[in-house]
Protein backbone atom coordinates (compact mmCIF):
# COMPACT_ATOMS: atom_id res chain seq x y z
CA UNK A 1 0.00 0.00 0.00
CA UNK A 2 2.32 2.70 0.83
CA UNK A 3 4.38 1.78 -2.47
CA UNK A 4 1.03 2.38 -4.26
CA UNK A 5 1.24 5.78 -2.42
CA UNK A 6 4.31 6.93 -2.84
CA UNK A 7 3.88 6.00 -6.71
CA UNK A 8 1.10 7.95 -6.84
CA UNK A 9 2.90 11.27 -5.26
CA UNK A 10 5.39 11.47 -7.61
CA UNK A 11 3.39 10.52 -10.64
CA UNK A 12 1.76 13.88 -9.47
CA UNK A 13 4.45 15.58 -8.86
CA UNK A 14 5.83 15.05 -12.20
CA UNK A 15 2.69 15.98 -13.74
CA UNK A 16 2.39 18.98 -11.45
CA UNK A 17 5.97 19.76 -12.68
CA UNK A 18 5.28 19.92 -16.00
CA UNK A 19 2.15 21.83 -16.04
CA UNK A 20 3.11 24.22 -13.41
CA UNK A 21 6.87 24.74 -14.86
CA UNK A 22 7.21 28.67 -14.95
CA UNK A 23 7.65 30.43 -18.73
CA UNK A 24 11.52 31.91 -17.53
CA UNK A 25 12.51 28.29 -16.53
CA UNK A 26 11.42 27.26 -19.86
CA UNK A 27 7.65 26.31 -18.86
CA UNK A 28 4.66 27.76 -20.36
CA UNK A 29 3.22 28.94 -17.39
CA UNK A 30 2.97 32.53 -15.83
CA UNK A 31 2.29 34.09 -12.32
CA UNK A 32 1.77 37.38 -11.76
CA UNK A 33 1.09 38.60 -8.26
CA UNK A 34 -0.76 41.70 -8.81
CA UNK A 35 -0.34 44.85 -7.05
CA UNK A 36 -2.50 48.26 -7.30
CA UNK A 37 -5.85 48.42 -8.21
CA UNK A 38 -5.94 48.83 -11.91
CA UNK A 39 -7.54 45.49 -12.58
CA UNK A 40 -10.36 45.99 -9.45
CA UNK A 41 -13.22 44.42 -9.12
CA UNK A 42 -11.51 41.40 -10.58
CA UNK A 43 -8.17 41.08 -9.15
CA UNK A 44 -7.07 43.23 -5.95
CA UNK A 45 -3.33 43.86 -4.58
CA UNK A 46 -1.41 40.24 -3.29
CA UNK A 47 -4.11 37.91 -5.51
CA UNK A 48 -2.31 35.14 -7.81
CA UNK A 49 -3.07 35.38 -11.43
CA UNK A 50 -1.93 31.73 -13.27
CA UNK A 51 -1.43 32.21 -17.05
CA UNK A 52 -0.53 30.12 -19.56
CA UNK A 53 1.31 30.69 -23.05
CA UNK A 54 -1.08 30.39 -25.95
CA UNK A 55 -0.54 31.78 -29.59
CA UNK A 56 -4.60 33.27 -29.49
CA UNK A 57 -4.73 36.31 -28.17
CA UNK A 58 -7.69 38.15 -28.76
CA UNK A 59 -9.96 40.97 -27.72
CA UNK A 60 -10.92 40.75 -24.29
CA UNK A 61 -8.59 38.33 -23.02
CA UNK A 62 -6.36 39.38 -19.41
CA UNK A 63 -2.96 38.93 -20.89
CA UNK A 64 0.05 39.40 -19.13
CA UNK A 65 3.26 41.36 -20.86
CA UNK A 66 6.47 42.64 -20.79
CA UNK A 67 6.50 46.47 -20.85
CA UNK A 68 9.24 48.01 -22.68
CA UNK A 69 8.14 51.47 -21.17
CA UNK A 70 7.53 50.62 -17.54
CA UNK A 71 9.98 47.46 -17.44
CA UNK A 72 8.07 45.52 -16.06
CA UNK A 73 5.02 42.53 -16.50
CA UNK A 74 2.19 43.99 -16.94
CA UNK A 75 -1.23 42.12 -16.83
CA UNK A 76 -4.09 44.50 -18.43
CA UNK A 77 -7.55 42.99 -20.67
CA UNK A 78 -7.08 43.41 -24.31
CA UNK A 79 -8.85 46.38 -26.31
CA UNK A 80 -7.62 45.77 -29.44
CA UNK A 81 -5.99 43.90 -31.77
CA UNK A 82 -4.87 44.72 -35.34
CA UNK A 83 -1.99 42.49 -37.46
CA UNK A 84 -0.47 41.50 -34.10
CA UNK A 85 -0.41 44.67 -32.57
CA UNK A 86 -2.27 45.21 -29.28
CA UNK A 87 -3.77 47.90 -26.77
CA UNK A 88 -4.55 47.05 -23.57
CA UNK A 89 -6.31 48.77 -20.78
CA UNK A 90 -7.15 47.88 -17.04
CA UNK A 91 -10.52 47.23 -16.01
CA UNK A 92 -10.25 50.27 -12.92
CA UNK A 93 -8.94 52.71 -15.46
CA UNK A 94 -9.98 55.29 -17.90
CA UNK A 95 -6.80 55.70 -20.01
CA UNK A 96 -5.43 53.21 -22.38
CA UNK A 97 -1.76 51.59 -21.67
CA UNK A 98 0.91 53.77 -23.06
CA UNK A 99 2.28 51.44 -25.65
CA UNK A 100 1.32 48.95 -27.89
CA UNK A 101 2.56 45.29 -27.63
CA UNK A 102 3.33 42.79 -29.69
CA UNK A 103 2.97 38.99 -29.59
CA UNK A 104 7.05 38.87 -28.56
CA UNK A 105 5.97 40.83 -25.74
CA UNK A 106 2.88 38.38 -24.98
CA UNK A 107 3.54 35.96 -21.40
CA UNK A 108 0.05 34.05 -21.55
CA UNK A 109 -3.87 34.44 -21.15
CA UNK A 110 -5.32 34.30 -17.61
CA UNK A 111 -5.80 30.43 -16.87
CA UNK A 112 -7.27 31.33 -13.26
CA UNK A 113 -7.06 33.91 -10.26
CA UNK A 114 -6.62 32.62 -6.57
CA UNK A 115 -7.62 35.34 -3.92
CA UNK A 116 -5.01 36.71 -1.59
CA UNK A 117 -2.90 33.88 -2.00
CA UNK A 118 0.39 35.41 -3.98
CA UNK A 119 2.13 37.11 -1.33
CA UNK A 120 2.65 33.03 0.38
CA UNK A 121 3.26 31.04 -3.08
CA UNK A 122 6.11 33.96 -4.05
CA UNK A 123 8.07 31.55 -1.77
CA UNK A 124 7.91 28.88 -4.34
CA UNK A 125 8.71 30.66 -7.13
CA UNK A 126 12.40 31.18 -6.48
CA UNK A 127 14.79 28.23 -7.79
CA UNK A 128 16.14 27.98 -4.50
CA UNK A 129 13.13 27.60 -2.42
CA UNK A 130 11.58 25.63 -4.66
CA UNK A 131 14.74 22.68 -4.39
CA UNK A 132 13.85 23.06 -0.97
CA UNK A 133 10.26 22.34 -1.57
CA UNK A 134 11.45 18.94 -3.73
CA UNK A 135 13.36 18.08 -0.93
CA UNK A 136 11.02 18.34 1.28
CA UNK A 137 8.56 16.16 -0.97
CA UNK A 138 11.53 13.37 -1.41
CA UNK A 139 12.18 12.50 1.96
CA UNK A 140 8.45 12.67 2.68
CA UNK A 141 7.45 9.89 -0.12
CA UNK A 142 10.68 8.66 -1.38
CA UNK A 143 11.19 6.20 1.45
CA UNK A 144 11.93 2.85 -0.73
CA UNK A 145 12.30 0.72 2.18
CA UNK A 146 10.02 -2.46 1.95
CA UNK A 147 6.33 -2.16 4.11
CA UNK A 148 6.51 -3.74 7.57
CA UNK A 149 3.44 -5.75 6.93
CA UNK A 150 4.68 -9.62 5.29
CA UNK A 151 2.93 -9.48 2.13
CA UNK A 152 -0.33 -11.76 1.88
CA UNK A 153 0.18 -15.24 1.47
CA UNK A 154 3.60 -15.12 2.30
CA UNK A 155 5.22 -16.48 5.56
CA UNK A 156 7.78 -14.47 7.60
CA UNK A 157 11.78 -15.11 6.39
CA UNK A 158 12.26 -16.14 10.00
CA UNK A 159 15.55 -17.52 11.49
CA UNK A 160 18.28 -19.37 9.30
CA UNK A 161 20.58 -21.36 10.50
CA UNK A 162 24.22 -21.44 9.06
CA UNK A 163 27.75 -23.39 9.95
CA UNK A 164 30.24 -20.11 9.34
CA UNK A 165 29.12 -16.70 8.51
CA UNK A 166 31.88 -14.33 6.89
CA UNK A 167 30.98 -10.27 7.17
CA UNK A 168 31.33 -8.17 4.46
CA UNK A 169 34.80 -5.67 4.84
CA UNK A 170 33.12 -2.38 5.35
CA UNK A 171 30.09 -2.73 6.59
CA UNK A 172 28.58 -0.78 9.67
CA UNK A 173 27.95 -2.48 12.62
CA UNK A 174 25.04 -1.74 14.72
CA UNK A 175 24.15 -4.17 18.53
CA UNK A 176 20.50 -3.70 19.79
CA UNK A 177 19.65 -4.28 23.46
CA UNK A 178 16.74 -7.00 22.96
CA UNK A 179 16.69 -9.87 21.16
CA UNK A 180 12.88 -8.34 19.88
CA UNK A 181 14.66 -5.32 18.49
CA UNK A 182 16.34 -7.65 16.56
CA UNK A 183 13.41 -9.41 15.51
CA UNK A 184 11.30 -6.14 14.80
CA UNK A 185 14.12 -5.02 12.27
CA UNK A 186 14.16 -8.29 10.62
CA UNK A 187 10.53 -8.04 9.78
CA UNK A 188 11.03 -4.27 8.84
CA UNK A 189 13.39 -5.03 6.29
CA UNK A 190 12.31 -8.43 5.22
CA UNK A 191 15.54 -10.71 5.84
CA UNK A 192 16.06 -13.53 7.93
CA UNK A 193 17.95 -13.47 12.08
CA UNK A 194 20.90 -15.54 10.81
CA UNK A 195 22.31 -17.84 13.89
CA UNK A 196 25.70 -19.34 13.51
CA UNK A 197 26.70 -22.79 14.99
CA UNK A 198 28.70 -21.99 18.02
CA UNK A 199 28.40 -18.12 17.93
CA UNK A 200 26.06 -16.33 20.47
CA UNK A 201 24.94 -13.39 18.77
CA UNK A 202 22.46 -12.91 16.33
CA UNK A 203 22.49 -11.66 13.21
CA UNK A 204 20.48 -9.45 10.65
CA UNK A 205 22.39 -8.09 7.63
CA UNK A 206 20.42 -4.72 5.73
CA UNK A 207 22.62 -3.58 2.72
CA UNK A 208 25.97 -2.58 4.53
CA UNK A 209 24.71 -2.43 7.90
CA UNK A 210 25.01 -5.55 10.20
CA UNK A 211 22.42 -5.69 13.39
CA UNK A 212 23.14 -7.94 15.92
CA UNK A 213 22.39 -8.80 19.26
CA UNK A 214 24.27 -11.22 21.68
CA UNK A 215 22.82 -13.89 23.84
CA UNK A 216 23.63 -13.39 27.94
CA UNK A 217 25.62 -16.34 29.06
CA UNK A 218 24.77 -16.75 32.70
CA UNK A 219 28.05 -18.60 34.51
CA UNK A 220 27.85 -21.25 36.81
CA UNK A 221 30.18 -22.73 38.96
CA UNK A 222 30.21 -25.76 41.10
CA UNK A 223 30.20 -25.86 45.01
CA UNK A 224 29.58 -28.67 47.69
CA UNK A 225 26.97 -27.69 50.17
CA UNK A 226 27.26 -28.24 53.52
CA UNK A 227 25.22 -31.53 53.15
CA UNK A 228 28.03 -32.77 51.14
CA UNK A 229 25.59 -32.52 47.35
CA UNK A 230 26.63 -31.20 44.40
CA UNK A 231 24.58 -28.44 42.71
CA UNK A 232 24.89 -26.03 39.86
CA UNK A 233 24.42 -22.40 41.38
CA UNK A 234 24.40 -19.36 39.48
CA UNK A 235 27.30 -17.13 40.62
CA UNK A 236 24.92 -14.37 41.43
CA UNK A 237 23.02 -16.81 44.22
CA UNK A 238 26.72 -18.29 45.58
CA UNK A 239 27.12 -17.21 48.94
CA UNK A 240 30.15 -18.10 51.81
CA UNK A 241 29.87 -21.49 53.48
CA UNK A 242 29.90 -20.87 57.36
CA UNK A 243 33.01 -22.11 58.92
CA UNK A 244 30.78 -23.69 61.75
CA UNK A 245 29.00 -25.74 58.67
CA UNK A 246 31.90 -26.43 57.42
CA UNK A 247 33.41 -27.90 60.43
CA UNK A 248 30.22 -30.22 61.36
CA UNK A 249 30.76 -31.10 57.92
CA UNK A 250 34.03 -32.63 57.98
CA UNK A 251 33.38 -34.10 61.15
Amino acid sequence: MKRSIHAVAWVLLVVAAVVLWPERWGGTMTYVITSGSSMQPQFSAGDLAVLRTTGDYGVGDVVAYRSEELKRIVMHRVLTEQDGVYTFQGDNNDFLDPETVTDEQMLGKLVVGVPQVGTYLTWFLKPINLAVAAAALFFLFGDRRRDTVTPAGRPPVGRLRLHSLELPAGTVTAEVVEETDLDRLAQHYDRPVLEVEGDERRYVIDGSVVYSWTRAVQRTERRKTPQGRDWNYPARHLLAVPEAAEQKAVS
